[in-house]
């Protein structure tokens, strides 16, 4: 069983929104539990006046918003402890873990901030907000920098999952180009292999140092994934949607309509900025 948390203050009837990473909290727990888990992309300033205000206000925590007001001036390592402290949701040993990767943190240079940040948008789906973070350090990181190949490969990804395959590809070669990694030139293959033809796709392994041997590791994976989806809820989903089709037309579209709902407004929250 996992540690059980007291909590503290009441729910807030207006949740508060995280600056720089568009998240909404609705009590002091979800905040802290957005800072144990983010503490890598803190910035100052991140307790503020509109923070404070919520606290006193929306959670009923008037004396913490007041400490923590009084405490502004210490940083946000010291800031974030005292927080941590008063509302006892972690370890101490956890709260010296959060204060160390916020101090590492603030040493970074600016661009690894921001790659940072959208490697933490691109794991939570938020693509338009991961992409714009890309594509503006593809214009100030300089030619030679390590992050490159990252930053062109995530953009391969957000590409891959909008299903934009012939972008994501050209992005995953510039990674290789520049990182001769083979997960690379595996992902570029994968994109390839969704918009060219099975002729255009063999033929062009020929033109690609070590394409044949990536094009197997590919095949391994993409039947390890056909095995996996057999023996899958969402194929027995499928399945059941097919009886219910079967059984009832006007049962098998409602649901379909209800599923289809669900997954564009699912789409509607990553794509928003």
């Amino acid at each position: 069983m996992g540690r059980v948390f007291t909590c503290v203050g009441r729910y807030a009837g207006t949740p508060y929104t995280i600056k720089n990473a568009f998240v909404k909290v609705y009590s002091v727990e979800e905040l802290c539990y957005y800072i144990c888990n983010n503490a890598y992309i803190m910035e100052e300033p991140f307790f503020d006046e509109e923070l404070y205000v919520w606290l006193a206000e929306e959670c009923d925590l008037i004396s913490l918003a007041k400490k923590l007001k009084n405490n502004k001036r210490h940083g946000l390592s010291d800031t974030v402890r005292l927080f941590l402290n008063e509302v006892h949701y972690a370890s101490e040993k956890e709260i010296d873990e959060v204060c160390r990767l916020i101090v590492a943190n603030r040493n970074l240079s600016d661009s690894k901030k921001l790659k940072l940040r959208a490697d933490y948008f691109l794991q939570n789906n938020r693509l338009a907000l991961a992409e714009e973070i890309y594509l503006r350090l593809l214009g100030t990181v300089k030619e030679g920098d390590d992050m490159l190949p990252a930053i062109y490969h995530n953009l391969g990804v957000i590409y891959g999952r909008l299903f934009l395959y012939e972008k994501a590809a050209r992005y995953f070669e510039s990674a290789y180009a520049l990182d001769e990694k083979e997960e690379h030139l595996i992902q570029s293959l994968a994109a390839k292999r969704m918009y060219l033809s099975e002729t255009e796709y063999l033929s062009g392994l020929s033109s690609i140092a070590g394409g044949y041997e990536a094009s197997e590791n590919l095949e391994k994976r993409l039947t390890a994934i056909d095995e996996a989806w057999k023996k899958s809820e969402g194929l027995e989903h499928l399945n059941s949607m097919k009886r219910l089709k079967s059984s009832s037309i006007t049962a098998f579209y409602r649901t379909m309509d209800f599923h289809t709902g669900l997954c564009r407004e699912d789409f509607r929250t990553k794509m928003i900025k």
